[in-house]
């Protein structure tokens, strides 16, 4: 998807399609932080993750399974 660089006031302005901010969860007015590299601009929401946001999808399972690393060796032997 391609997007113009359009003059706005003083400024220079892109103008995000709302399927876009919809898709990213981003609303009018959020901040964002920005970084400019040699490959160009990247953008990402500065609003930070409550604990209940990383959760919000956890089930209660745990999927991972115990591993055996081997017997305790150095300053691991208790």
């Amino acid at each position: 998807m391609a997007l113009a660089l359009r003059k706005w006031g003083n400024s220079t302005a892109v103008r995000i399609p709302s399927k876009v901010l919809e898709e990213l969860h981003w609303e009018v007015g959020e901040e964002l932080d920005f970084s400019v590299s040699d490959d160009g601009l990247t953008l990402r929401s500065s609003k930070k993750q409550t604990i209940q946001d990383l959760f919000a999808d956890f089930d209660g399972r745990i999927s991972g399974q115990e591993v055996d690393w081997g017997k305790s060796v150095g300053q691991e032997v208790w």
